[in-house]
Order: C-alpha cells, then structure tokens, then sequence
C-alpha cells in the first residue's frame, strides 16, 4: 500500500485509502491523526517525536527540534548529539519514520512508499532535500505534491471539479499560503499564482492568546514570566493557549486554567476578543489574497471555488472574512488540517492502480534578478524573471559596459522581487571575462532562463562582437549521497517513539 504524508510545520498527517477508495487519516499511536512535528532528543539512539516532544519544548529546549521543514535546503545544522550533526533532513526523517511506524501498526502491514507534500514555493534544492529525508527513514517515495495541488485532488475527489479556478486558501501552524489553481479535468491541475504571508499561522495565533493571558496574569500576581521558575507554568500555558484556539472555533468562550505561584488563576476568553487580536492579520491575508489573483490575471469573481486547507481555518471569523471578501462560501472540509493528507493518499492510490496521469505545471515562487547600479554608488535588484512565472520561463534586460577596455563583467544573481538588495537574496556570483577591446556603452543582452525544476540558466551576449557564454547556476545541496548513506545507517540504530 502506497500512503500519503503531509510533513507540515506543526503538524505532520498520515492517510490512506481504504478498500472502498476513500481516503482516511492514520491514528498514531497516540489515537490521534496529527502528529506534531516536533522532535526530542531522549537517549543515545533514541528520540521522541509527536505530542510528548510538544510538551518539552520549552523545559528540553537544548533537546528539541520543531518544525524542521523551515530549514529545508538550507546548510543549517539543527541539533547536535553524541556527536553527530544532524540536519533538517535527518530530523525530518524521523518525523518521517514516526509516521511509517504508527501506519504500519493501524494498517496491520509493513508500509514501504509515500506520496509526501511539499509547499508550492519549495525549489528544486528544498524538494531534493525532502527526498533525502524520505530516503533517511527508509520510504521508497512515489512522489512530491505540492499541498496545494494535494488539496485540490481532495476537493476535487468530493466534489466532482472539472474546468475551474480554485483559490486554496491555507492556514496551518507555520504560514498562510495562498495558490490559484485551474483544474483541466480530473488528471490535470495547473498552478497559476501563489503567494504567502509569514505573519499569518495557527501558531501566531497561539502567541496572541499566551500574550493575553501572560499579560492578566502578570497584572494579577506580579510574576515575571521570563524568570525560569515559570518556565513549566509557560509551558503549560502555550498547550492550553492552543486547546483554547480549538474550542473557540465551537463555542463561544474558553477557559485557561494554570496554577502559577501557589494560585490557581481562571483566565475566560471569549471569541469576540479572540476575534479582535486576529483581525488584522486576517485583513492581511485579505489583501494577499486579491494580490494573488491579480498575479493569476484573474479577478475575484472568475475564481470559481474557495478551498480551504489547514487546521486554523476551522476558526469561523476566517471563513467568514474570506466570504464577505470573495462573495462566495468556502468549500470546507470536516477537518481541514488533514485534507492534503488525504489528497496525496488519493494521488497515491491512483498510483498504485497505474491508470493516474498527474501532471503539475511549476511556477517560480521568487523573483530571479540581477544586481545592477543607477549610478556609481546605487545597486539595486533588477527582476528578469517574476514572481509566479510558468515555467520554464526565460527573461532578458539590456545593459551596458561602462567604459573602453572594459575586461570582467561582474554578475550577482538574485532571488526576491524588490529593488532594495537588504530585501533580497543573493545566490550567486559570476565573473565574466571579456574579450579585449571593447568600448564603452557596448550593447550586453543578459537572458536568464529557470527550468522546470528551477534549474537556473545564465546567457550573456555581446552582439557586436559575437560574444556569448552560458552558465548554470549550482545551488547549495545540503547532504551528499555518502552523507545520506550514512545518516540512514545512524537513524537505522535509533528507536523512534
């Protein structure tokens, strides 16, 4: 049996299809469908992953690992222990690994393949990185779907959607990304625009309420939350802040119950003020939203279906702000945090059955730029390819040399859309030297083309002279294939509980 995975930021979700083809979660161990995705660092070969590494992470916190797939693709060390480095791959894998295990256990048989998700904006080095991570916790990986993609096979699977713009709107703990999609029929979907707002998460969320309560208290009894006396009472209280955000999402009122310096102290919430300390990040993702759209060249009346995905649009002051915005009710599942899961278990499926032709057109999340000078004195980030481009995508800006003679062209290739460098990624550097002779104002065509799995092109040509050279941009890669050998051999000799 082929399962799909969601490796969220928060929380991880496992699911399948049973004999009738309907997708199901996966209960962990725990008898719950989500895991979160957190790790702790117990014993020499053994760590916790799930709800008990949740609860340590502000006691443990020199042993805990959250949210690994934040660091994906990047050369980012996140624990080290018994000394061994390990990576977000090699975290993730065990997250990985918790899943397969407490599959295998509900399912009754050994689970060896997964459809994982992976967000829209991973590039070709953060999706490389998930395969590793996959390949660390011993999955054969039948592929990476993007959650929004997942999403839509779920909706599209309930709802019979044929020939349509959707919106996915998703809200889980770690962002809120926003993609259009077009469905062509039911083996084709095409990602159109997508964008995300970082301010905007089921875990900001929780913040606010910690913030709220910390604050009542603190006026009550006089504590100073930062001395490490409270630190399980603060804790305790980022547990019960997010129980509070759940049941908020059915009732009218929460209860947050902590006993702090001897007292026991009741803090009522009641959705109204939950409502008001989220407002304006929800006016945020307003405008993100009609943003993206525009990105789609679409208006919000040509978007023929709102999708909703992730755990924190459960929250009916959501819902309804999308609805007042777009003028449509948004399609919603019974629990929206599992339904990428449970499309990438559909995907699988289909699969395995070997009558499934997927096809997934890519965009290019961040803008791919070169650095150039107004003046002397004034770089600034010169786009050629934008943001939300189908790919493959080529782009070309016309510059100029700068004086008679000139020897070396000095390119710095960037990724973002804005013209300030601070705001901007720079990710690589050529060096071009150029033939002698040239004069100054001479005619350089540079041309960057980005691939479909976002490899990057590099063209520059001198048309008086004929001269031209191609470069290919090498990203960083994180582990090598020894590497990841040798961190299967390691997991290998963990117990993962």
């Amino acid at each position: 049996m082929v399962i799909g995975i969601d490796v969220g930021t928060a929380y991880s979700v496992g699911a399948y299809l049973d004999r009738c083809a309907i997708p199901q979660t996966l209960k962990n161990r725990e008898g719950s469908s989500f895991t979160p995705s957190v790790v702790l660092f117990n014993k020499e070969h053994q760590v916790t992953v799930g709800d008990k590494a949740k609860r340590n992470m502000l006691c443990c916190a020199k042993k805990v690992i959250a949210g690994p797939g934040r660091y994906m693709g990047k050369n980012t060390i996140l624990q080290e222990h018994n000394g061994i480095q390990y990576s977000s791959e090699m975290i993730s894998g065990f997250i990985i690994k918790k899943i397969l295990q407490d599959a295998s256990n509900t399912l009754e048989e050994r689970i060896t393949e997964a459809v994982i998700t992976a967000p829209v904006y991973f590039s070709d080095v953060q999706r490389t990185a998930m395969e590793r991570a996959a390949k660390i916790a011993g999955i054969s990986l039948v592929g990476i779907l993007n959650e929004a993609a997942a999403a839509a096979w779920y909706y599209i699977h309930e709802h019979n959607i044929q020939g349509k713009n959707l919106l996915v709107y998703d809200l889980g703990g770690g962002s809120l990304k926003i993609t259009v999609l077009c469905v062509i029929d039911k083996t084709q979907i095409e990602v159109v625009a997508s964008d995300r707002l970082w301010k905007a998460s089921g875990r900001i969320f929780d913040q606010f309420i910690v913030d709220y309560v910390r604050k009542a208290i603190e006026e009550d009894c006089g504590i100073d939350w930062e001395d490490d006396a409270y630190i399980t009472e603060l804790q305790e209280l980022y547990i019960k802040a997010e129980e509070a955000k759940i049941q908020l999402s059915s009732r009218p009122t929460a209860a947050i119950t902590l006993q702090v310096a001897g007292v026991t102290k009741e803090i009522l919430l009641t959705r109204e003020v939950f409502e008001h300390m989220i407002e304006n990040t929800c006016k945020s993702a307003e405008r993100k939203i009609v943003e993206t759209v525009e990105a789609a060249a679409l208006k919000l009346e040509d978007i023929d279906a709102i999708l909703l995905a992730g755990s924190s649009c459960s929250i009916p002051y959501i819902r309804q702000k999308i609805q007042d915005l777009t003028g449509k009710t948004p399609e919603r599942a019974e629990n929206p945090g599992v339904v990428a899961a449970m499309g990438a278990a559909l995907y699988a499926g289909m699969h395995s059955r070997e009558n499934f032709i997927q096809r997934q057109e890519q965009i290019c999340d961040q803008s791919i730029g070169v650095m150039v000078y107004t003046d002397e004195y004034h770089p600034k980030n010169e786009v050629i390819v934008p943001r939300n481009s189908m790919l493959p995508m080529e782009g070309q800006r016309l510059f100029r040399t700068i004086k008679d003679n000139q020897s070396k062209l000095k390119l710095v290739i960037t990724e973002g859309e804005y013209s300030q460098l601070a705001d901007v990624t720079m990710i690589d550097k050529l060096e071009i030297e150029l033939p002698a002779g040239i004069s100054k104002d001479s005619l350089i065509e540079v041309n960057i083309r980005l691939e479909n799995r976002q490899l990057i092109y590099i063209y520059v040509k001198i048309p008086d002279i004929g001269f031209k050279q191609e470069h290919q941009i090498e990203r960083a890669i994180g582990m090598d294939d020894d590497s990841v050998q040798g961190m299967i051999n390691v997991l290998r000799g963990y117990e993962v509980i």
